[in-house]
């Protein structure tokens, strides 16, 4: 575990030049730096809920760096991804609430980013599932929330292969 985290640091490290030079900020390589450190030590002390939450956060945190650089799907997909994610994580822990405001999230930056997405079918299968993950939420049904979670995590997985392929042709 102590090697695989020393090497995301590392690769951090080396990145962060790199980011600096396309037009990162100082809040932005800070705030990934924070949320890097923050998940180095929920996992040294073992501390799986937040190692989770942590990872998810770190995740969010990268998304942003790919706005600097030219990407085959707008960084947004991936933004719903986080907060679907956050959704789920906040909602089996029993923060409903948390877990409602992510679901929203998603579903607010999936408006601003499927107008992208030439595949009507594709952005309508993710759209319902985000629909029926926050439906989940509400039932507060574990096995629920998890099987909608996954239905909308490939539904997002396929929406970006998708918009891949859009721009490459």
């Amino acid at each position: 575990m102590e090697k695989f985290v020393t090497e995301i640091h590392t690769q951090w490290n080396n990145f962060q030049s790199e980011a600096v030079k396309a037009g990162a900020t100082i809040e932005m390589t800070d705030s990934f730096s924070a949320k890097l450190n923050e998940l180095t030590v929920t996992l040294t002390e073992q501390q799986l809920y937040e190692g989770i939450i942590a990872s998810n956060g770190l995740y969010e945190k990268s998304v942003a760096f790919e706005g600097l650089f030219k990407v085959k799907s707008p960084p947004d997909i991936r933004r719903v991804l986080y907060y679907l994610r956050d959704a789920v994580y906040r909602s089996l822990k029993g923060e409903q609430g948390r877990g409602l405001t992510a679901i929203e999230a998603a579903m607010s930056t999936w408006e601003t980013v499927k107008q992208q997405l030439d595949d009507v079918s594709i952005a309508n299968k993710l759209e319902y599932s985000l629909k029926e993950l926050k439906q989940a939420i509400i039932e507060k049904d574990p096995n629920l929330i998890k099987i909608k979670a996954s239905i909308g995590e490939k539904n997002i997985q396929d929406a970006i292969k998708e918009m891949e392929k859009q721009t490459q042709e």
